[in-house]
């Protein structure tokens, strides 16, 4: 079966490269940048070989509590997406959500010369990463992505840049925006966007020579040093005292003096550092410019200090209007934040892609996915994207077949139209005999349609039984069922209650996994409140309980599952069914 698979797609190779790239041009995808007190969403469309803002906004959250995480304030942090999806004006439901760098963890390592197809094999496999003294002794609660940065056949090396980060962590951004009625399908580290989002004005030739990146910002800095032969990703500390007056620097007249040179010796000397590492390892001409990513409103006396460091390095903050077209609507929101450099993440994360086919993608750099499951989901976006490309093609062959039969057969009538008239009287008498032999034809047609039409008659039997089987270890320990209906041999209603909205997710996530599903999702999750406590432990008919279970429910939902019927068994035809008894 594994020959015959291989074989299959070998000879579709070429046809899976022209539909990926038509797939891929097709793609549409909300480009998100999240944080708990700040929210950015971007969708752009790719024209004429530039990159143009279809929708974009820009708001401030309140953010959580001190008593609060991501994980207790899902619920709050998705209804705040909500408010933002409000003001822009888009049918667009896939995302990819780039995230900080302090959730994840970044590695590079050096691996054994491999085939790709082989290494993404033996990562499928488990445990290849644990193996390097770099990494954790185990990766079992960490989702990982890695990506191939370069290849050196004759050392038989090849060096690879590895992303991990908690699993629990990413379930929680998962929950949060799938409660929002989104669907998010890549999840980045704001580096790799940063670099990606760069790459659409530099293009590849641009990371011929290296791209520096200075993050600085309230929350972390650090220093991003990329081009086509590697990635390194550093961390600049600053120290208490310096930040302290770092911060207050724009109010300074003059940073020229010997008490702000040792500051911002201090600074510079890592950064250069983490350049000059850069030039070594990979062997390249000394970086000439830095771009700087910041939050800090004003950079003058900052650059001014940097550049007195650095000597003919060149400190420039990034532009986004350099190389994206922004409408007068967007600008609005652009204009709003506290400097335009913050948007670099979510452009970075707007322009990627989930490209299901694994076409060549000349647009990003860099891939990193830390989605759950990221191959099976390509692997469900391919089927069903090829899927769609054979009924079409199936359509138009149909379509252009007939019409080519219908002309062919013109002109066979027009060149024996004088032959039918010569016959005319033969053609009466064998009119006369067809209605006799139609009157039979009507009563044998009567008899076909009844047998045709049980057949469109089918069963579920075997795809419920084996639904019912796996609620089990479907339905997670903090989740109770309180409906389970089945409508229509193949629709499954679903009410409960849960301890979070976590443990819902968790539950959707199974069953979407599971064959005999085809599609779950979740209807509504609203708080448990204790009228619903005294409704659930009431008996019908009955006056409620003077005491209930104190029992930890949080979450009250309802969810809708639809069947996919098991091998040998078939649903009902809806559609024929439908006419047959309108007609009836």
């Amino acid at each position: 079966m594994a020959n015959i698979t291989e074989l299959l797609n070998k000879n579709l190779e070429p046809i899976f490269q022209k539909l990926g790239k038509i797939s891929l041009n097709g793609e549409k995808i909300l480009g998100v940048a999240f944080k708990d007190n700040e929210i950015q969403l971007i969708e752009l469309v790719y024209k004429k070989k530039i990159w143009q803002v279809k929708d974009y906004t820009y708001q401030q959250i309140a953010g959580i509590g001190k008593d609060q995480d991501i994980y207790s304030a899902s619920t709050y942090l998705s209804d705040q997406i909500k408010n933002c999806l409000d003001s822009i004006d888009t049918k667009t439901k896939d995302v990819a959500i780039t995230l900080d760098k302090l959730s994840t963890t970044f590695y590079n390592l050096q691996i054994p010369l491999m085939d790709p197809k082989d290494l993404a094999e033996t990562v499928s496999l488990g445990g290849f990463w644990e193996q390097f003294d770099e990494t954790p002794e185990t990766l079992e609660e960490f989702e990982t992505s890695y990506q191939i940065i370069s290849s050196n056949e004759e050392l038989g090396v090849m060096n690879v840049a590895l992303v991990t980060i908690e699993k629990k962590l990413v379930e929680a951004y998962v929950n949060i925006f799938r409660l929002a009625g989104l669907n998010p399908i890549i999840i980045d580290i704001n580096p790799a966007s940063q670099i990606n989002a760069l790459y659409a004005s530099l293009g590849k030739e641009g990371f011929d020579s290296p791209v520096a990146i200075f993050n600085y910002s309230k929350d972390n800095s650090y220093l991003t040093v990329c081009s086509n032969k590697g990635l390194n990703i550093s961390d600049i500390n600053i120290v208490e005292a310096d930040q302290v007056l770092l911060d207050t620097i724009e109010d300074i007249e003059d940073v020229t003096t010997e008490f702000w040179d040792e500051i911002f010796d201090r600074l510079a000397s890592q950064i250069k550092q983490g350049l000059v590492e850069f030039e070594t390892q990979y062997e390249c001409e000394p970086i000439s410019l830095v771009n700087v990513v910041t939050d800090k409103p004003k950079t003058k006396n900052l650059f001014a200090g940097l550049e007195k460091q650095f000597g003919e390095v060149v400190i420039k903050t990034y532009d986004p209007e350099e190389s994206i077209t922004f409408g007068d609507d967007e600008k609005k929101y652009l204009d709003a934040l506290p400097n335009k450099s913050k948007i670099i993440n979510c452009i970075g994360a707007g322009i990627r892609k989930l490209n299901a086919y694994n076409v060549v993608n000349e647009n990003q750099m860099y891939d990193f996915n830390l989605i759950p499951r990221a191959d099976q989901l390509k692997i469900n976006r391919k089927a069903n994207s090829f899927s769609k490309y054979c009924y079409v093609i199936s359509f138009l062959i149909f379509f252009f077949g007939s019409i080519h039969l219908v002309v062919g057969s013109l002109f066979t009538i027009l060149d024996n139209s004088s032959e039918i008239s010569k016959l005319a009287g033969i053609t009466q008498d064998v009119q006369s005999k067809e209605q006799l032999v139609q009157a039979f034809q009507g009563k044998v047609g009567k008899i076909t349609g009844q047998v045709s039409t049980s057949n469109y008659f089918g069963e579920n039997k075997k795809t419920t039984a084996e639904l019912i089987a796996s609620l089990s270890s479907n339905v997670p320990e903090n989740v109770r069922l309180t409906k389970f209906e089945i409508n229509d041999k193949r629709r499954v209603e679903i009410d409960g209650v849960a301890k979070d909205d976590q443990s819902i997710i968790q539950m959707i996530d199974k069953f979407s996994a599971a064959e005999i599903v085809k599609e779950a999702k979740v209807n509504n999750v609203t708080n448990f409140t204790e009228q619903d406590r005294t409704i659930l432990y009431s008996e019908k008919g009955k006056s409620a309980p003077k005491t209930l279970p104190n029992e930890d429910i949080t979450k009250k939902f309802s969810a809708t599952i639809a069947m996919a019927p098991i091998e040998g068994e078939k649903f009902d035809n809806f559609k024929v069914l439908d006419k047959i008894i309108k007609k009836k």
